[in-house]
């Protein structure tokens, strides 16, 4: 996903699908989302054992926060900027 979206970001020299930073971004989305999609899933399975309601607010909120992973080619233009000038500062 993460590839199509540097594609979709005006092509330059230094944006490379290769490139370890687009890497590391990648393993932070599916990190951060699995950790996310972990908790909604035990929070489900709670809701089917028990009846407490606060399980599916719980499920609900993860799914949100799950949606706001999702990378989009601004984010990721963001992000590789803020990491290259980390890089160059250093």
């Amino acid at each position: 996903v993460a590839a199509n979206l540097v594609k979709d970001i005006s092509p330059s020299a230094d944006t490379d699908p290769t490139d370890p930073l687009l890497a590391a971004y990648r393993t932070q989305v599916i990190v951060a989302s699995a950790l996310l999609e972990g908790g909604a899933f035990l929070n489900l399975t709670m809701t089917m054992i028990t009846p407490f309601v606060g399980n599916l607010v719980a499920v609900a909120v993860l799914m949100f926060l799950m949606f706001l992973h999702v990378p989009s080619p601004s984010k990721l233009q963001y992000w590789l900027q803020d990491r290259r000038q980390e890089l160059t500062s250093i």
